[in-house]
């Protein structure tokens, strides 16, 4: 059933592919065809490469489930075209991922099938979004962004059972995450030292108009570490970690 699955997409891929072909080999370019029919050309490109890299990621799924792969081997064979080494990190952070109402901020060691389903969804975002972003890549963190979008999703949906927009929500769930990851990108971008600090100093400059106690706490206290350090874990997790309760975080996102 799983390979005839696979079947299916690569039908899907391949197909959309074809027509793609048969317009250059009949001397179509962008530039010749009107607008609206460049941006379905482009369109439909962009889904059969989307639709390529599904397929490669359930197929090596397939392989695990199969005992055909060993994570040793995950890490340095890329031969097949899966990006093995974010996988392997995307899956151990999402063994530690609590769920968004969970109270004490540890993962449960037993998950349900619902839970599994939920994990497996949340691992197909984000390895899509490395795939889709290769210079950004995955980041430790931005599976706890997904899995509060993902929640938002879950609560939302039930209210509008028959409407045709939430018909994909894994699809919803991935273009939340990437533009809510497009505006977080400095955060994440552990190469650039001199921009992480200047975020800090911006972010330290708003809290002494605020709160000059809080200010010189932060500024002067041998306990806690450099600005770089916490306001980076703030604004990569968007506060998700400091506010209490999953209904709180997403008051404070509305506001952002």
């Amino acid at each position: 059933e799983a390979e005839d699955e696979e079947d299916h997409h690569d039908d899907d891929s391949n197909l959309q592919s074809d027509e793609l072909q048969s317009l250059e080999a009949a001397g179509t370019s962008a530039a010749e065809v009107d607008p609206l029919t460049a941006m379905v050309l482009q369109q439909d490109a962009e889904n059969a490469r989307k639709a390529e890299l599904m397929l490669k990621y359930k197929k090596e799924r397939a392989r695990r489930k199969r005992g055909l792969t060993a994570e040793g081997k995950q890490i340095t064979d890329e031969s097949e075209g899966i990006d093995r080494a974010s996988l392997v990190i995307i899956e151990k952070d999402l063994k530690r991922l609590p769920h968004p109402t969970s109270n004490n901020g540890a993962a449960t060691g037993n998950l349900s099938p619902e839970e599994r389903t939920r994990i497996n969804n949340l691992k197909e975002i984000l390895y899509l979004y490395a795939q889709e972003h290769p210079k950004m890549g995955y980041r430790q963190g931005m599976h706890e962004i997904a899995s509060y979008l993902m929640y938002a999703l879950e609560l939302e949906v039930p209210k509008y059972p028959n409407n045709p927009l939430y018909e994909d929500v894994l699809s919803i769930c991935f273009a939340l995450l990437e533009h809510t990851l497009d505006q977080l990108q400095l955060a994440y971008d552990a190469s650039g030292e001199q921009a992480l600090q200047r975020m800090s100093n911006s972010i330290l400059s708003k809290i002494h108009q605020n709160d000059a106690t809080l200010f010189q706490h932060l500024s002067s206290s041998p306990s806690i570490p450099p600005p770089p350090i916490y306001c980076t874990r703030w604004v990569r997790l968007l506060f998700s970690r400091e506010v209490v309760g999953f209904d709180n975080v997403f008051r404070l996102w509305d506001v952002f």
